[in-house]
């Protein structure tokens, strides 16, 4: 068993048998646990969460630089 089957084990332990954890350990667990990989947010209303990134796409002859600005909205 590696190192992080057996903290994966013990948050387990701990969502079914009650077992105490410090605040490090859950911390610990909860960045490593596959399950938090994803995370899903949500908004209030539309435009209240957004995410932007700009991308460098390339040169257009007579044009010069062309940049994608993309957002996401939640």
């Amino acid at each position: 068993m590696t190192r992080l089957e057996r903290w994966l084990a013990l948050g387990r332990r701990h969502l079914e048998q009650g077992l105490k954890l410090t605040r490090e350990q859950i911390a610990f667990i909860d960045r490593h646990n596959p399950c938090f990989r994803e995370w899903h947010l949500e908004s209030e209303h539309p435009g209240a969460l957004l995410c932007q990134d700009t991308f460098y796409v390339g040169r257009l002859k007579g044009v010069g630089k062309v940049y994608l600005h993309a957002v996401v909205d939640t």
